[in-house]
């Protein structure tokens, strides 16, 4: 696997990561939740975005004679080469988008039906949908520590923070923010967690290796080692997520979530790597994956492939709808969310699971880099770090 070098160097990158506006999709994590979805209409081509005007038009699309401009969902790339944020108006959005988060930062969120929380680096936040209403839960700023990312059960918000200043690491609190968090185990620098029966699962950068630790505390056990993950998602017993395995190759990988790292003290010589199966791989960038109804949905260069979670034959969506290399996937509720068009103005496209259906639902949209899903909207992360909404 692919080494970080020293892990004070990864932790100073870990520590700052957060405040660049990135567009890349990597490091995106899809949530899923099965709804039964109904029928969205695709826009008509008067509702596509405009490329950025100049002057008393910029950030505006062109909208037919008598009717009021609408605020274009991709202003463009700012004097600086960030993507450029966009403000609410008096008007709604094209195809129904809603701006939940305008600014602070997010930089990684996790959404259930009636909230979003959200977290920069270091504020972890919770958004109420029913009025829009952004609360802070824990304010952990004046530590120069990071928080790497987010998940939820009915009663508890889960996260990791990663830092030199006493940070909380593997760690949890009411949904509420009610009470101090409470810390389950991990090291300085813990990045991605996922929920799994009676255990917090996470990622340690700092020995390269997936942990887990019982929800309610106690040991951590090592599932494997040598490993660098882009992505982590929790489905069929198993974690799925992508490496770069040589300097030239990226896999999707598996790991069993009761797998247990060898060791020299037990005779192990794999390194840490026993039970680690490679479902896929090539020399193009792999991105996700998504998982919904038993299979992996994932990006295979500019190609939406499906895959058993169990492995097998990945079969690849036929449309000329490609997908963006290296962008967002989200899958759930018998559906499958990606981004296609340039890196920096998306599309995002709907499909069913089987690959029929495809329609556009978002229009030329700012660098979108991750997604995540409840019953109801896709939520979407963009490049100029902020966080959208669209009815599913």
């Amino acid at each position: 696997m692919k080494s970080r070098g020293a892990c004070v160097c990864f932790l100073m990158v870990a520590l700052t990561m957060s405040s660049v506006g990135c567009s890349s999709g990597s490091k995106q994590i899809a949530d899923a939740s099965p709804a039964g979805d109904g029928p969205i209409a695709d826009a008509g081509s008067e509702r596509v975005a405009d490329a950025p005007a100049s002057g008393a038009d910029a950030g505006k699309d062109i909208a037919p004679a008598g009717a009021p401009e609408v605020a274009t969902l991709c202003p463009g790339i700012d004097p600086w080469g960030y993507d450029s944020p966009f403000v609410a108006g008096p008007t709604p959005f094209p195809d129904g988008v809603q701006l939940l988060v305008a600014s602070g930062d997010p930089y990684v969120m996790v959404v259930t039906d009636s909230d979003l929380y959200w977290a920069n680096k270091g504020t972890i936040h919770r958004v109420t949908l029913g009025d829009s209403v952004d609360k802070v839960l824990l304010d952990r700023s004046s530590t120069d520590n990071n928080f790497n990312n987010l998940a939820v059960d009915a009663t508890t918000l889960y996260f990791t923070e990663g830092g030199l200043y006493q940070p909380y690491r593997v760690a949890k609190m009411p949904l509420d923010g009610s009470s101090a968090p409470v810390t389950l185990g991990g090291n300085i620098s813990p990045w991605y967690v996922a929920l799994a029966g009676d255990y917090v699962y996470f990622y340690d950068a700092n020995f390269e290796e997936i942990d887990r630790v019982p929800s309610a505390g106690g040991t951590v056990t090592t599932l494997v080692r040598n490993v660098d993950p882009d992505s982590f998602v929790l489905a069929n017993g198993h974690i799925y997520f992508t490496d770069q395995v040589t300097p030239v190759q990226d896999s999707l990988l598996s790991i069993s979530l009761d797998a247990q790292a060898s060791s020299s003290v037990d005779g192990g010589t794999d390194g840490g790597t026993s039970g680690l199966v490679t479902l896929a791989s090539n020399n193009a960038g792999i991105s996700g994956p998504a998982f919904d109804g038993g299979d992996l949905f994932y990006l295979d260069g500019g190609n939406v492939l499906k895959m058993p979670a169990g492995g097998g034959t990945a079969t690849a969506f036929q449309s000329q709808q490609s997908a963006t290399p290296m962008g967002p996937i989200a899958a759930g509720g018998g559906q499958v969310y990606w981004a296609t068009g340039s890196q920096t103005c998306n599309n995002i496209v709907r499909a069913a699971t089987d690959g029929s259906g495809q329609t556009t639902i978002v229009h030329a949209l700012e660098s979108p880099w991750k997604f995540a899903l409840n019953a109801t909207h896709l939520f979407i992360m963009t490049g100029s770090q902020q966080i959208l909404r669209v009815p599913r």
